[in-house]
């Protein structure tokens, strides 16, 4: 009896985690190019993701621009070697 009351409360409790799981992979799975600004159908959304493009640009040129210099030292520790 106490088994079957704890088997039940289980399954009850796991039900509600599988569904907000299923729900927000949905969510998630739109259109991961847009960003957290969403699709910007107005002058604001257009604005907030030409600002998040910009940033994302500017961090990416500027980690490039640490790794060549990273591979440049590297080339000159191989060429004393």
């Amino acid at each position: 009896m106490m088994s079957q009351v704890i088997a039940k409360r289980a399954a009850v409790s796991a039900r509600p985690m599988v569904r907000s799981f299923a729900s927000s992979t949905r969510m998630m799975a739109d259109n991961n190019s847009e960003g957290a600004t969403g699709a910007g159908k107005d002058a604001f959304g257009d604005r907030e993701k030409a600002q998040e493009n910009y940033y994302i640009k500017k961090h990416e040129a500027e980690q490039l621009k640490n790794l060549r210099e990273k591979l440049d030292k590297q080339k000159e520790e191989n060429l004393k070697i």
